[in-house]
């Protein structure tokens, strides 16, 4: 897989949208670049902007690091605002 399909970096304050589309891009060039699961987590700081790397440095693996984003850019919504909309 070319690289430069991946020139995305995850800004500072993403909408919930934009994280989500980085995320499943980052989870996409993974699977497709085939590389072993210690340089994934390379990837992924490389692939964040430096407000985001200070979440993410300290995350063991890969799994760590999008479970970390997950619980700071995923809004978190109630059941009675999901049956509203």
């Amino acid at each position: 897989m070319d690289p430069k399909i991946f020139q995305r970096q995850l800004e500072s304050e993403p909408s919930e949208e934009q994280y989500l589309f980085w995320k499943r891009i980052t989870k996409t060039f993974l699977s497709k670049a085939k590389c072993a699961k210690e340089d994934e987590m390379d990837i992924i700081l490389l692939s964040c902007g430096p407000s985001t790397f200070s979440f993410i440095e300290e995350c063991i693996d890969a799994d760590d690091a999008f479970k970390t984003l997950d619980a700071k850019f995923l809004k978190r919504s109630t059941g009675i605002i999901m049956r509203q909309k």
